[in-house]
């Protein structure tokens, strides 16, 4: 690429930065002061961090460190700038940014203010983080005096216990009482028909009923109390004491209710646990016992199979495959080619049509290894829709070759220029590629055929067929001064030789195939 003087000025005439220095400095130090000043007018404190503001962050992190090392640094940090940072009150060090930023009375105005919207003073980091550190602090330095910088007198310790702040991590666990776990039970046996509490529906009373059952069944290892008294309330609202009583929870009769409305609305009983996570576990298990009946504690008896078998329950994962007829699937495929022109039918398209389409493949190819049967009348439907049989079959010609004439077309009209790439159009830009393999090497391996009136359709248009086409410059070598700065002014400059082009190679645009 030349450069001459006429160039280098043109690109000064508009500013153009021609050093990375020149690029990193953007921002002026008395805009960084200004910045840091409506930093401090918003947040209170110069902490500036990358996730609040990272050009801010990375500009305090190195002028910290050219004043540390100012032969290291191409910064110039003057005795000025020194000065107009401390007015504004900078931290010039780790061990002042880590200062206690809070005081101790505000902190205890933050836990009022907490307790008063929370009701406890069980501050947790997803709740507070920054509170909840200060609470973490100040335990470990009421228990390690001698190892926490954080000074924790008498009277810090009255005016924190007389607004009920916990010391220990025991009292915190014990922030609902025994009552108010009976009356949570209530509201859900309420609200849920049952007490079968479980974490997905309330982590914190499913976890109180596991450590009951698990006080009674072994109190010498636990540190909750189960008096006698505390299990009659809970057997007076049918507590559940043990897993065996859990199991009978929903009838078989309900199941088969539960069935025919599920066939209702889906139109079959193929139940996964995607649709009814319950339901498909019964199937599951009712399919398990009558196969293995020693094995399971469901009973399976004769009534029940025919029950089911009213239904038109599927037994066997053979009667479950059996879904969609190949009179269906004929029909999909006719309204998939409707669809997109043709019959190559992949998983991104119709994970589920694809996949017939592959068995049916297969079942040809080896009818013998296949449990599809594919006799002649069915090849003879496919075929008549213009089904590939096999994938060296000329699915890929999916698109016509006028119609890739009308999409480059199209494509110039927007772009400028036909340098088609696959993050502007992946598959024009494929083709692109075959195309010009497929003329260069008419032996080779590309099925695509390219005769002489289809070079100049592609001619006409003036597509480029070589490599060099594409980067070379334009033989037009008089360019007047305002045309390259028209032409800088409209597209940003990557690299590529900023000359007024021809044969398809746009101006200020990268020749990156």
């Amino acid at each position: 690429m030349t450069v001459t003087d006429e160039r280098i000025k043109a690109l000064d005439d508009i500013g153009f930065e021609w050093t990375a220095e020149q690029q990193r400095q953007r921002v002026s130090f008395e805009d960084r002061i200004q910045q840091l000043k409506d930093f401090k007018a918003k947040h209170g404190n110069l902490h500036v961090t990358a996730s609040l503001d990272k050009s801010l962050a990375s500009f305090c992190s190195n002028t910290r460190s050219s004043r540390n090392n100012p032969d290291k640094s191409t910064i110039l940090v003057t005795e000025e700038r020194i000065k107009a940072l401390d007015d504004i009150g900078f931290e010039w060090t780790a061990e002042q940014q880590q200062r206690q930023r809070v005081s101790f009375d505000n902190r205890i105005q933050q836990l009022k203010e907490f307790k008063e919207t929370h009701g406890h003073l069980h501050v947790t980091a997803s709740l507070d983080k920054s509170l909840a550190t200060f609470c973490t602090n100040m335990r470990s330095a009421r228990t390690n005096p001698g190892k926490v910088r954080l000074l924790v007198t008498d009277d810090r310790i009255k005016a924190l216990d007389d607004i009920g702040f916990e010391w220990t991590v025991e009292k915190q666990r014990n922030r609902v009482s025994f009552e108010d776990r009976i009356l949570q039970l209530k509201d859900f046996k309420e609200e849920h028909g049952h007490l079968r509490v479980t974490a997905s529906l309330d982590k914190s009373l499913a976890s109180f009923c596991t450590n009951i059952r698990s006080s009674r069944n072994n109190p010498g290892k636990s540190t909750i109390v189960v008096t006698d008294e505390r299990i009659k309330a809970l057997d007076n609202i049918d507590f559940e004491w043990s897993p065996e009583q859990k199991k009978p929870r929903i009838s078989f009769e309900e199941r088969i209710e539960q069935l025919k409305e599920f066939k209702g609305k889906n139109g079959h009983l193929r139940v996964t646990a995607s649709l009814d996570r319950s339901l498909a576990s019964f199937c599951t298990n009712i399919r398990s016992s009558r196969n293995n009946p020693d094995r399971s504690t469901i009973l399976v008896t004769d009534e029940r199979i025919k029950a089911l078998d009213d239904l038109g329950f599927e037994w066997s994962k053979e009667q479950q495959r059996q879904r969609v007829s190949f009179e269906d699937r004929i029909q999909q495929l006719t309204a998939f080619k409707e669809r997109h022109g043709h019959v190559h039918v992949t998983a991104s398209l119709d994970k589920n049509l694809a996949a017939f389409c592959t068995n049916m493949r297969q079942a040809r190819n080896n009818p013998g290894k296949a449990r599809l049967v594919v006799t002649e009348e069915r090849i003879k439907l496919l075929s008549d829709l213009g089904f590939g049989w096999t994938i060296d079959q000329p699915q890929r010609q999916r698109v016509q070759f006028e119609e890739r004439i009308e999409q480059l077309k199209a494509f110039k009209e927007k772009n400028g220029h036909l340098r088609v790439t696959a993050s502007l159009d992946k598959s024009l830009a494929s083709f692109c590629t075959n195309v010009r393999s497929s003329r260069n090497n008419p032996g080779g391996k590309s099925t695509i055929v390219v005769t002489d009136e289809r070079i100049k359709a592609l001619d006409d248009i003036g597509f480029a067929w070589t490599q060099s086409a594409l980067t070379s410059p334009t033989k037009k070598a008089d360019v007047e001064e305002k045309e390259i700065k028209s032409t800088i002014d409209e597209h940003e400059v990557d690299g590529s030789e900023v000359v007024p082009g021809s044969e398809g190679v746009e101006v200020g645009q990268s020749t990156t195939v």
